[in-house]
């Protein structure tokens, strides 16, 4: 019984939680959506998919800022651990689209500030008031709060971006092992080892999330093709949910036909699990969860 009591154990725990103020997951900022995403929850896998160009990043960048806030006016509730293997654009680009969130928000909704006249590209000078807004409260301390929680990293490599993610898991927590017998291939004599049981968090209302933007930027390895390099990952992530619950949040572009003439004419333009690029394995590990954006 001992699976089944760690499962009720967990059962009473959700639910001193809720009757305590407290969250079992980060909500949601689409309310009208909750049925297909009720917030972001642990030991759960999202897959945003889209066709090229319709805001993919946009859309990932938004529920996670929104998921950021949250952290930051809620510390007693939960704690948030973003890994950000941005294979698409740079760290600088996230980070102003950040700005731009906060400012709009902050503002009531009436300062809207794209990258181009954040960084004065539409040959504007940006208000110096912007700069000044910036460097006050709240501004100048949830900036803060966004460089200490989320970690931009430069590996593109499936088992690198695994990696990276285990071993913070590893550092925070405890693994518990059970013996398991194995059979040697050649002797076929029966051992008995240290098999992967369950895992104890330092921290249980700590949210690790990895997010892959976009998947089909993976660098395969050596004699990998694209196809086997996202299932790899994909597979990896799979194992990191189930055992540490991390939170793989993967961006998928559609096949580039999703667009054809012919789909217009059948009306199968909606993005789908079966039009994933380069491979549907992400949609296989964890169909329930992929969020589509049309």
């Amino acid at each position: 019984m001992e699976l089944f009591n760690r499962i009720f154990t967990q059962f009473e725990t959700n639910r001193d939680k809720i009757l305590q103020g407290k969250v079992n997951c980060i909500p949601s900022p689409l309310p009208r959506f909750s049925e297909d995403f009720n917030g972001w929850e642990q030991g759960k896998y999202y897959v945003l998919t889209a066709n090229a160009k319709v805001g993919k990043t946009q859309l990932t960048n938004y529920l996670l800022f929104s998921a950021l806030l949250y952290a930051f006016y809620n510390p007693k509730k939960i704690r948030l651990k973003i890994f950000y293997f941005n294979l698409e654009e740079s760290e600088e680009v996230i980070a102003v689209r950040f700005i731009s969130y906060l400012l709009y928000i902050f503002s009531n909704r009436t300062i809207r500030l794209g990258e181009k006249e954040l960084m004065s590209l539409n040959n504007k000078a940006l208000d110096n008031k912007i700069i000044e807004l910036l460097n006050q409260s709240p501004y100048k301390e949830i900036l803060e709060f966004f460089e200490q929680t989320v970690e931009f990293r430069s590996e593109r490599h499936p088992t690198g971006i695994v990696n990276t993610c285990e071993q913070y898991l590893r550092a925070n927590g405890k693994i518990i092992y059970k013996k398991q017998p194995i059979t040697d291939k050649e002797t076929h004599e029966v051992k008995m080892v240290d098999a992967f049981d369950y895992y104890i968090p330092n921290d249980p209302d700590e949210y690790v999330m990895g997010v892959v933007d976009h998947i089909s930027l993976v660098n395969p390895e050596a004699g990998l093709s694209i196809k086997q390099a996202i299932d790899l990952l994909s597979a990896r992530c799979v194992k990191l949910r189930n055992n540490y619950k991390f939170i793989p949040v993967i961006v998928h572009q559609q096949a580039a036909d999703q667009e054809s003439v012919e789909n217009f004419k059948l009306s199968k333009l909606k993005p789908s699990a079966m039009g994933l690029a380069d491979s549907k394995y992400t949609g296989r590990d964890k169909i329930k969860n992929n969020l589509y954006s049309t």
